[in-house]
């Protein structure tokens, strides 16, 4: 069958010579950005923006697999300094279905008169077909190529037939740093997909481009022009545009970065929880500190999920509190997840996570 699959395949790509007098001569192709109309109908942008001077750059062929076969591109209405161009069906010598709910499509561009081995080839995996980085495609969404070395992302701001932007391409990731040991990182110029930046609570926010997303490491900028890989817990999510997910970082190896101090050397003796959680009108804080710093002011400190603080209690006279669920001008704060600090003396030392419900 290996066979049989292998010679069908140098059939469909035969020397365009045979059958076009004058080829065009092209970079290598790149898929650029994939949609779906109302139908089901595939719209494929393609894209000569992403080929690098040392590549063969004397293609005049390119050919489109799916699961359901190969086929190739009419190339009639494609010039020499083309650089961006829209593709449907009906531009392909044969008909080709791009399966709707998952599919790899594999692009391929090559010289007609050239030999096996200058082949060259770009690919986009999506839905429920093996090692697809996106599930279901909405309608209205597409998948576009953010840049050569991020890939693709799910847009629900199409730009099919124009550069592609990041618009509507990213969702928001926000939570706490802590290092090996477990303490708060307040500093750092820290990298995902994008930098992090963390407020002057902790809470660090970042936009992360949609897509099934799984890291176990983040570049640390220390300084200017000197970068550091870090290592991180692994962090996996499946990342939709416009939407916010919390979730910690916890590195795991030394970096080069402030760390903010601690008055206390042992931070065991310093603790705050909080019960019911979830809750959904009041919750109660208990706080435990060490002797030394009994006398010094304390407040809890609460946050939403983008690292607004909303509300701060004065917890110097004693060590438990209660939160009703609303913000500084008394009004009701909606349903979702909520940060609180233990600040003492000026100084941030615990922090946690509620849920509230209504």
């Amino acid at each position: 069958m290996k066979k049989i699959f292998f010679f069908c395949f140098l059939f469909i790509l035969m020397p365009i010579r045979m059958f076009v007098g004058n080829p065009v001569v092209l970079p290598q192709a790149f898929i650029s950005e994939l949609k779906f109309d109302v139908n089901n109908n595939w719209i494929l942008e393609i894209t000569f923006g992403f080929s690098k001077p040392y590549l063969q750059e004397e293609y005049d062929s390119i050919c489109i697999e799916t699961s359901n076969g190969f086929s190739r591109l009419k190339l009639d209405n494609i010039e020499d300094s083309t650089n961006l161009f829209v593709i449907t069906s009906d531009s392909l010598f044969a008909p080709l279905a791009i399966n709707r709910d998952g599919d790899r499509i594999k692009l391929y561009s090559y010289l007609s008169s050239g030999s096996w081995g200058e082949l060259t080839k770009d690919s986009l995996v999506f839905g429920d077909y093996p090692d697809s980085y996106f599930d279901f495609l909405p309608v209205d969404y597409s998948i576009a190529r953010i840049s050569y070395g991020i890939g693709f992302a799910k847009d629900k701001s199409p730009t099919i037939g124009v550069e592609n932007d990041t618009v509507g391409t990213c969702g928001t990731l926000s939570g706490f740093i802590y290092d090996k040991n477990n303490n708060l990182v307040t500093s750092g110029n820290f990298i995902l997909d994008n930098p992090l930046y963390i407020n002057s609570a902790g809470i660090f926010t970042t936009s992360i481009f949609a897509r099934r997303f799984a890291v176990n490491f983040m570049t640390n900028n220390y300084e200017p022009g000197h970068f550091q890989g870090v290592r991180i817990d692994t962090i996996k999510l499946n990342i939709n545009p416009d939407s916010l997910y919390i979730n910690d970082i916890h590195i795991l190896t030394d970096f080069l970065v402030d760390v903010e101090e601690r008055p206390v050397k042992n931070t065991s003796l310093i603790s705050i929880t909080n019960y019911p959680n979830p809750f959904n009108s009041t919750t109660n804080f208990i706080i435990t500190i060490p002797n030394e710093l009994q006398s010094k002011p304390k407040e809890i400190n609460i946050y939403n999920g983008t690292g607004e603080k909303i509300f701060s209690i004065n917890a110097s006279e004693k060590l438990n509190a209660i939160w009703d669920g609303k913000d500084m001008m008394g009004n009701p704060v909606s349903t979702g997840i909520y940060y609180y600090q233990l600040v003492i003396g000026g100084k941030v030392h615990k922090n946690g996570k509620m849920i509230l419900l209504k």
